[in-house]
């Protein structure tokens, strides 16, 4: 599941070319990917090297400029079934307004340690121009756990990310620019086309 797709033979290629144009019509995918099916093949093969199904990481992912990023929320379940960390992770908020701030941890699963990101708050948001991303006056608290937990995984468990950018960095550097959300559907409609799509890749009919 995890070979790159470049790796694999001509015949199962064009399988797989064939699915990411079924799955561009279902109906199953947001639209910067229902729109360009090229992309879904792309996600296909990123999908393989994070080794997740690929119709659920395309439901989680977008891209911007060229970049792909990943929402917060993806990324903490990643994080969690990573096996790398004990339970979840904790939020400390202190202060309000201006001088709120948020420090993301979690308890090292191999260590026992309470391991904590660095502190986020909004006085960092102006400094860095977040603030101009309308959503750290309308929820301040909600954006800076997001990035206080994105800090804590980047810090101390990367592979979770494996270079990725998070969905709330890239609004942050497009300062709020419109993004395109992840379309919710049925989970036995998702399990069937990553079933096909997984199937491709393995040669099966």
């Amino acid at each position: 599941m995890s070979e790159s797709i470049a790796l694999l033979d001509a015949t199962k290629i064009e399988q797989i070319k064939s699915h990411a144009k079924i799955i561009a019509a279902s109906g199953l995918v947001p639209d910067h990917f229902a729109k360009n099916p090229q992309a879904i093949y792309t996600a296909i093969d990123m999908a393989r090297a994070l080794k997740q199904e690929p119709v659920t990481f395309m439901q989680n992912v977008y891209f911007v400029g060229g970049r792909a990023g990943m929402y917060a929320q993806y990324m903490l379940s990643r994080l969690r079934r990573s096996g790398a960390i004990r339970g979840t992770v904790r939020y400390r908020v202190e202060g309000k307004g201006d001088s709120l701030a948020v420090t993301c941890s979690a308890v090292d699963a191999e260590t026992g340690e309470e391991i904590f990101g660095p502190t986020v708050s909004m006085a960092m948001a102006n400094a860095e121009g977040w603030s101009k991303n309308l959503k750290y006056r309308s929820m301040p608290e909600v954006m800076l756990r997001k990035r206080a937990v994105t800090f804590l995984v980047r810090e101390h468990y990367p592979d979770v990310l494996m270079g990725f950018s998070t969905v709330e960095e890239l609004e942050d550097m497009a300062h709020g620019s419109r993004t395109v959300r992840a379309t919710v559907v049925e989970d036995d409609a998702i399990a069937e086309l990553n079933a096909k799509i997984l199937g491709a890749g393995s040669g099966e009919a």
